[in-house]
């Protein structure tokens, strides 16, 4: 239980999936949704929070703190015909990113998140440079471990409690004539690894973990394809050296 509920930081709090909003302004004084869709954010207050609206903070941000600056190197590789990897392995930054956005909270979520960091820079990088170089996809596949790694140290430093909850697999789906789902294939990482919990650094403790199955995408008849998580979420207590 946390000492204190003044403040929630809500990450990623767009589309609000898997977020207990209403629960959370009950046991919170104010709630701060971070998203990079604005249009979302406001839907989502106007829908499911509209009792608690003056409690209520949003904020319009690039969660990775690097978009703007990633995208001018890309820019610059590009005309230069230059490799993805070395914009991947000079990625670094001097500490994490800072998503408390100038609040002090107790409570930090980052919900489905974390796969999603690096999709926007590697699809534009793609366009651009992927046709001459052969080595983009273990380059892409690097700058996104990095993001991922930067954003886990971020909400971590947010405050002392967090909750990170993300997709760890994804499974191609089809229906059956008798309208059963089934697997297809085998199911793809998300984040590089099997568990959540391998992408959390050695000193944080993870107090709890649950998880469960999400069926994005269902197959629209029998035979289509679909698209199913297996998603998973920590409950972190930072050592108090973080």
């Amino acid at each position: 239980a946390l000492p204190q509920r003044r403040t929630v930081v809500l990450l990623g709090a767009g589309r609000a999936y898997d977020l207990p909003l209403e629960e959370l302004s009950e046991r919170f004084q104010r709630l701060v949704l971070v998203d990079i869709d604005g249009d979302a954010l406001a839907d989502t207050v106007t829908t499911r929070l509209p009792h608690a609206r003056d409690r209520v903070r949003t904020i319009v941000a690039d969660l990775t703190g690097v978009n703007a600056s990633l995208r001018y190197r890309i820019e610059r590789l590009a005309r230069e015909r230059g490799s993805f990897a070395r914009l991947a392995s000079g990625y670094a930054l001097t500490g994490p990113p800072a998503l408390a956005f100038d609040e002090s909270p107790e409570l930090v979520v980052s919900c489905l998140v974390l796969s999603q960091l690096h999709v926007p820079l590697v699809a534009h990088a793609r366009a651009r440079m992927a046709a001459w170089d052969p080595t983009f996809d273990d380059a892409a596949f690097e700058l996104a471990l990095r993001l991922q790694q930067d954003h886990v140290a971020g909400v971590l430093a947010a405050a002392p409690t967090a909750v990170l909850i993300s997709d760890v697999w994804e499974q191609e789906i089809t229906a059956t004539p008798d309208g059963r789902l089934e697997p297809l294939g085998e199911p793809g990482r998300q984040l590089g690894v099997v568990d959540l919990s391998d992408r959390i650094p050695v000193g944080v403790t993870v107090a709890d973990a649950a998880h469960w199955r999400w069926d994005k995408q269902l197959p629209e008849a029998p035979g289509a394809l679909g698209t199913s998580l297996e998603v998973q979420a920590l409950r972190l207590q930072r050592a108090t050296s973080l």
